[in-house]
């Protein structure tokens, strides 16, 4: 269940046909963290203005200007865009970070976590990601679940509703399926809206209880995706051997050309915002926008 919350699930993908060309992109390297700083998460609220998840800290990038702010010793392990002028951090020790458009708060903090973790204890303090319950703002980690309360703090639910909600993080809300589909993975992509697999492979788009076809998954997306995004009615997967993929119009996906960097093997996170495509592989942040 771990990698299924690293992404809020695992899911799919569908292609046209194999001997098509992928689609080319123009990329621009808009964050490079060398041999020391790891990459952890990315995210994005306008084509100028995103968030990463560094090595004991966040950074927010304005117009290629870097701001930093350090989480030590907690490390920040997921970001989460709530609106506009809204994006959380979460991390290890229960940590949980805002940024209002103007600065980052810490709304909450536990003990810090130990260093270095003791072997066969996961994380049972960590949070890596984020999605609303209704009107709820709920964080979730490998086995620990917080939600926002109505006076800013944070709690953890009573147990009952704190399986709920786990669940809810990598399988979606109670929904209708389609016939013959056996749920095999589910991402949200906003409040009320997500994407899910069947078992056999086709694709759906879940808006408020509608459901939109989204065709079938790709041989790469298959046996894994990293992540899903969705920005201006476009949804982009990121799969295995680090392939990209993206909606065309009915039910089919065309492949994209990912980033040219040496080494890249893998595209472990992604955002949209703006008419723009964020990818993130160890160390490096790519942006590829729309004319």
């Amino acid at each position: 269940m771990v990698s299924a919350v690293l992404s809020l699930a695992a899911l799919l993908c569908a292609t046209g046909p194999a001997s098509s060309p992928p689609m080319a992109r123009q990329w621009e390297k808009v964050f490079d963290g060398g041999a020391n700083e790891w990459v952890y998460a990315v995210a994005a609220v306008s084509r100028d203005e995103w968030f990463i998840a560094l090595e004991g800290g966040v950074a927010r990038a304005t117009k290629g200007r870097v701001e930093r702010h350090p989480t030590a010793p907690r490390q920040a392990e997921g970001l989460f865009v709530a609106s506009r002028d809204s994006v959380y951090a979460f991390g290890d020790g229960e940590l949980v970070l805002h940024h209002d458009g103007r600065q980052w708060t810490a709304e909450h903090v536990g003990p810090p976590p130990p260093r270095p973790r003791p072997r066969g204890t996961g994380a049972p303090d960590m949070l890596q990601a984020g999605y609303f319950s209704g009107a709820t703002l709920v964080a979730v980690g490998p086995s620990l679940v917080m939600a926002k309360q109505p006076d800013g703090s944070w709690s953890t639910p009573p147990k009952a509703e704190r399986q709920k909600l786990w669940d809810a993080a990598g399988s979606g809300p109670p929904i209708s399926k389609p016939p013959k589909c056996n749920l095999a993975g589910w991402h949200w992509l906003g409040k009320d809206r997500g994407l899910f697999s069947c078992h056999d492979g086709r694709a759906f788009v879940w808006d408020a209880g509608a459901l939109t076809p989204k065709g079938k998954l790709p041989g790469p997306c298959a046996d894994s995706l990293n992540a899903t995004v969705e920005d201006a009615g476009e949804l982009y997967l990121a799969c295995n051997a680090a392939t990209l993929w993206r909606t065309e119009p009915g039910e089919a996906w065309q492949s994209v050309q990912p980033p040219k960097e040496k080494g890249l093997k893998e595209i472990a996170f992604m955002a949209g915002a703006g008419g723009c495509l964020f990818v993130a592989g160890p160390r490096s942040v790519w942006r590829s926008c729309r004319p």
